[in-house]
């Protein structure tokens, strides 16, 4: 078991490395503040992972599992501040811009890791291997003194963890309580970021606890799972670049509307086609403004709003008229027509034939394999 643990830990450190160099690197051409704070926050998280795992590396032995090793648990609780105060900042908290925060969020970890450090290489550090040895004081008064000292430091740091595990939980909260409208394409980004975000936290916390376990086997679920976390956020990260660049060169817009449009308009029924709508309502529908409608409609078709809103609705009709057996009137009634006759005169001046005469023609080609979008 021991032997795995170690190869476990190996693994995850060049993991860490090599996402440490990939992330610093890859979209540094970019100019965008949301990349630099991703980037920059990827690098932090494993940076000070890497360094907490060395710790805990070296907290292991022949002996067995060091219990509460303080030297750990601080390290642990100052990548965790700075995860969560970096998180935080992701859910619209901006903690991270003031230095008093980072100087008193740090300053209680950063004073435990010292003096940890400093007992540990004296002859007052005693490393412990089971409970037993936790609770039974020495003799010795110096020596009783550091062992009140340890169990009053670890004290502190389950608290100053469960104090930023609630910052992070209310950072989140007040992240959903804004209910900002997205297109879809930027809400799947935002969905996969916020779940690598959340099974970091539960790592690190998974991480945390096996300072009290002392079981091998957790400690290997805990370097595993890190591992899996990391290279999932290569992926987010990674497509998180793209959108940027996607933004970068204008196309960001146009394919996340092109994705809202293709979602609602073959949508039972669609809110596209329902009644006369305006630019501004359709353009609440698919949650981008009313200029960023106006400027895909142009780019794309060449169209004016209605001629668009009517190509949309026809597109609707030869979809249906060649994919589904229902009924003309129900097709008409679902694109948004009327009337059964201005759906016939439309459809006519469009594709030169009436709907009947479509359906008829497409069925005895080859089979349908999708349509163009609008």
């Amino acid at each position: 078991m021991l032997v795995v643990y170690k190869v476990t830990a190996a693994l995850l450190s060049l993991t860490l490395v090599s996402v440490i160099i990939y992330e610093s690197l890859y979209g540094r051409d970019l100019n965008d503040e949301g990349l630099k704070l991703r980037r920059r926050s990827f690098a932090a998280f494993y940076f000070l992972y890497l360094i907490s795992t060395a710790f805990r590396y070296f907290s292991i032995s022949d002996h067995g599992i060091e219990l509460i090793p303080i030297r750990v648990m601080s390290m642990d609780i100052i990548t965790f501040v700075v995860a969560a105060l970096l998180i935080a900042a992701y859910f619209g908290r901006w903690y991270y811009k003031h230095f008093y925060s980072w100087f008193f969020s740090l300053l209680l970890p950063v004073l435990i890791f010292i003096f940890a450090n400093v007992i540990h290489y004296t002859a007052y550090y005693h490393p412990v291997y089971s409970y037993h040895e936790v609770f039974s004081i020495s003799s010795v008064s110096e020596i009783r003194l550091v062992q009140v000292a340890v169990l009053v430091i670890i004290g502190l740091l389950v608290l100053y963890y469960l104090a930023f595990f609630v910052l992070i939980c209310l950072a989140y909260r007040y992240n959903r309580r804004r209910r900002q409208r997205v297109t879809t394409l930027v809400g799947k980004q935002r969905f996969h970021e916020r779940g690598d975000l959340l099974l970091f936290v539960f790592i690190v916390t998974c991480t945390f606890c096996s300072n009290f376990i002392g079981s091998l086997a957790f400690d290997i679920f805990c370097n595993v799972g890190m591992m899996a976390i990391v290279l999932l956020s290569v992926r987010v990260y990674t497509e998180f670049v793209r959108c940027v660049r996607m933004k970068h060169k204008g196309s960001l817009v146009p394919a996340a509307i092109r994705q809202e449009i293709q979602q609602l308009s073959f949508h039972s029924p669609s809110p596209l086609f329902a009644g006369n709508l305006t630019l501004e309502e359709v353009a609440e529908q698919l949650n981008v403004s009313r200029d960023e409608l106006s400027d895909y409609i142009y780019q794309t078709r060449h169209m004016s709003f209605s001629q668009w809103l009517s190509f949309c609705r026809l597109e609707l009709c030869a979809y249906l008229l060649e994919a589904t057996d229902r009924s003309i009137s129900d097709i008409a009634a679902e694109a948004g027509y009327s009337t059964l006759p201005s759906m016939y005169r439309a459809f006519k001046a469009a594709y030169d034939m009436t709907p009947a005469e479509y359906r008829s023609k497409k069925r005895s080609e080859v089979p349908f394999e999708g349509g163009n979008q609008p």
